[in-house]
């Protein structure tokens, strides 16, 4: 089933960085203190081979274009990638060469709808002696280009056949001819040019083998598929932009929900705003959604503290307004709990008064983040929380705090560890906890599983800076990832490993079923989507040449 999505563009270069030097290890600065990891799978920017190589997590953003200086006067562009060159502005255009990170290419032109650069080719590129770059502040910086003429843009190509249902809506659909059939269990992944589906029917021994392309589009972020299997929900850039989309998996069709251009938001100049979490509501009939603000001037990384309601239609209701319900929700029914810096609040889709379920002290995250608590609902009534101490790096310890809808509280349960970030896992149904606990000024983690109650607690794993997936299903099962290996563990066995290569990890981890599920195993750019079991069989679905793929998974 479809699972809660976070678009945070700062945490691709974290794990980028981890891959290149000890994947899922706590970052350098003060000791002990790992930057905040939400669920990795949710954080994925896929545009092509067009990403900035070490973008600082609150540098500018897409389209902020960093202008420098050059004395001689020319009107020049140099590239902050590896990227791709095209004979007209966009990604609708043929490819016909690249230029490497760091080189630069004469401008010719620009184009002022798409900010694309038209430059002189590259002596490799033999097609033609013209082509257009991306002037996304991520991609390219511009010298002495405030005066450079308007250029002619190119027919565009004769697009493939395409089925969208706005007309904003200008990524290219292509027609899926072998869409996954009735209720039979499919999976969603991005590569580098869109948005794929591909069947799960006798995953174990399917052959290696791309899926159908849904979305011809290479900025998709994150995508999600609902509850009911029907749509799939997705943000993507476009333009200076930020977009919600849906895919109509009957109809083929796309429509915008949400352009963040359109909101009116009283943030300052130096900040741009970007869709932070998305979830689908249960009935599949809309998306729940909060934002978070970027400091393009300076550092900063900011949850907005808002929560929107969009139905399918794009009718879009403000349930909070910015600052009223903390960082982070989670969705239940018609029944969304929050985390606030100090307390967890709860609210629903009708825009219920925020009520206080629980006030704990602000924690000491050692940076700049703020922690959010984040609840785990285990029935339609109860939900699981997990705060630390105030001072978690003197005082590693934290409390299980049972909360419900009626507003009550259970009494705190603390237990041993330095546990931040959504390092706490509940299984479905409540029965079973496991959590990381980072071992202070090392790059050691512990494993621990127990009752959910917090009794019963006991080391299950250590190793090199684990990280958390979910339990199965049936609540016996749980999946998670160290550098060295990808496991499957039980309360009552000893894990299943599945080991992994020097320089690759394991992304992301989700469920088909009871027993199997699938993996994200790679490294940045190579990315395979593998199919594994509880008995420790694999088999490689697909493959997906993306900097970091994003996929979800359902099953009736």
């Amino acid at each position: 089933m479809s699972r809660r999505h976070t678009v945070l563009f700062g945490f691709i270069v974290l794990f980028l960085a981890s891959l290149a030097c000890n994947a899922f290890a706590p970052s350098g600065g003060e000791p002990g203190a790992a930057l905040p990891p939400p669920s990795i799978a949710d954080l994925t920017m896929t545009p092509e081979t067009e990403v900035i190589d070490g973008l600082a997590p609150t540098a500018t953003l897409p389209n902020q274009e960093i202008a420098t200086v050059d004395p001689n006067g020319q009107a020049t562009v140099r590239v902050l990638v590896d990227l791709n060159i095209r004979k007209g502005p966009g990604v609708q255009y043929d490819r016909v060469g690249f230029l490497l990170s760091n080189e630069t290419a004469p401008i010719l032109g620009r184009d002022p709808i798409s900010g694309w650069w038209k430059v002189i080719c590259p002596p490799r590129v033999n097609e033609v002696t013209e082509c257009w770059i991306s002037g996304g502040a991520q991609y390219s910086a511009s010298t002495n280009a405030d005066n450079v003429p308007i250029a002619a843009v190119p027919p565009t190509p004769t697009p493939e056949p395409t089925v969208t249902a706005t007309p904003e809506s200008d990524d290219t659909s292509t027609t899926a001819s072998n869409l996954p059939s009735g209720n039979s269990p499919f999976m969603i992944y991005t590569a580098s040019d869109g948005l794929y589906i591909s069947s799960l029917v006798d995953a174990l021994n399917a052959p290696l083998a791309e899926g159908t392309q849904l979305v011809a589009d290479p900025l998709i972020q994150a995508a999600t598929i609902s509850p009911n299997g029907q749509l799939i929900a997705y943000v993507t850039n476009i333009g200076n932009d930020q977009e919600l989309r849906l895919y109509q998996l009957n109809t083929q069709s796309i429509a915008t929900l949400v352009t963040l251009n359109d909101f009116d938001t009283e943030t300052e100049d130096t900040f741009e705003v970007s869709i932070d979490a998305f979830e689908w509501v249960n009935n599949s009939n809309g998306i729940v959604f909060n934002t978070i603000e970027f400091n393009v001037a300076g550092p900063g990384i900011f949850e907005s503290g808002d929560l929107f309601l969009v139905d399918l239609n794009g009718n879009l209701t403000e349930l909070k307004s910015e600052g009223e319900f903390g960082g982070t929700f989670a969705l239940n029914g018609s029944q969304i709990i929050g985390g606030a810096a100090e307390s967890v609040l709860l609210t629903s889709t009708n825009g219920d008064t925020a009520v206080t379920l629980y006030e704990f002290p602000q924690v000491n995250t050692a940076s700049e983040y703020i922690f959010y608590p984040q609840a785990q609902w285990i029935d339609s009534n109860t939900a699981y929380l997990a705060v630390p101490n105030a001072e978690p790096f003197t005082n590693g310890t934290f409390d299980i705090v049972q909360v419900s809808t009626s507003g009550t509280a259970s009494t705190p349960v603390t237990l041993t560890g330095l546990s931040l970030f959504d390092s706490v896992r509940w299984s479905p149904n409540g029965s079973n906890i496991a959590y990381i606990d980072q071992v202070s000024e090392t790059n050691i983690s512990i494993l621990n599983f127990g009752n959910g109650d917090g009794s019963n607690i006991s080391e299950y794993d250590r190793g090199r800076s684990f990280d958390l997936a979910s339990w199965s299903p049936n609540s016996n099962s749980f999946l998670y990832a160290t550098q060295d290996y990808y496991a499957v563990g039980s309360r009552s066995a000893s894990p299943t490993q599945f080991l992994l290569p020097d320089s690759e990890a394991a992304l992301d981890m989700a469920w088909v079923n009871d027993n199997i599920f699938i993996a994200s195993v790679g490294s940045r750019g190579q990315w395979q989507l593998v199919a594994n079991d509880t008995a420790g069989n694999s088999n490689p679905l697909a493959i997906a040449n993306v900097d970091l793929v994003t996929f979800d998974v359902w099953n009736p």
